[in-house]
C-alpha cells in the first residue's frame, strides 16, 4: 500500500472509533425515562430554586409568572456571573 491510503485508512479509523464513542456517551449516558412526568407539587417549588427545577406540569397564568421569576432571577445570576468572567479576563490580559 501507498503511503497516502494508508494515512487515510488511519485518518477513516480515527474518525469512526471517535463517532463510536460520541455515539455511546449520547445515547447510553442518556436518562432513560424522557416521558415520565415531574412529581413537583406547586407547594414545595420556591422562588429561589436552583438551575434545572422549574416544574412542567403546571400551566395556570399565576404558575407562569413564578416560574417566569425564576428564570428572571437565574438569567440575572447568569449575567452577573458573567460579567465577573469577562472582568477576570480582561484583567488576566492587561493586568496593571
Amino acid at each position: 500500500m501507498s503511503r497516502n491510503t494508508k494515512v487515510l485508512t488511519l485518518g477513516v479509523i480515527i474518525l469512526l472509533v471517535i463517532a463510536g464513542f460520541y455515539y455511546w456517551r449520547a445515547h447510553v449516558l442518556a436518562p432513560t425515562s424522557l416521558g415520565t412526568a415531574s412529581t413537583t407539587t406547586p407547594a414545595t417549588v420556591s422562588a429561589t430554586s436552583g438551575p434545572g427545577t422549574l416544574p412542567t406540569q403546571r400551566t395556570s397564568n399565576a404558575a407562569l409568572e413564578q416560574d417566569l421569576s425564576v428564570l428572571d432571577a437565574q438569567l440575572s445570576g447568569l449575567g452577573t456571573d458573567t460579567a465577573t468572567v469577562n472582568a477576570i479576563m480582561n484583567y488576566s490580559q492587561n493586568p496593571q
